[in-house]
């Protein structure tokens, strides 16, 4: 897989998956991107910065 420096993560996934997760995190009050760098960083990676872990705490008060 390529890896370029623009910043942009691109993935394939299907159309009616794509739409049903925007839904949920529109719900949730949340962006994909938001999402995305949480999960990132609940799973360990060394991403850490400060708006990362706001959001991580917002979605977890979303999730109680």
């Amino acid at each position: 897989m390529a890896i370029g420096k623009s910043g942009r993560i691109v993935i394939e996934i299907d159309p009616e998956i794509k739409a049903r997760i925007h839904n949920e995190l529109k719900i949730r009050g949340l962006t994909l991107r938001e999402w995305f760098l949480a999960q990132a960083e609940r799973d360990g990676l060394a991403i850490s910065k400060k708006k990362v872990t706001a959001v991580s705490k917002k979605m977890g008060a979303k999730s109680k």
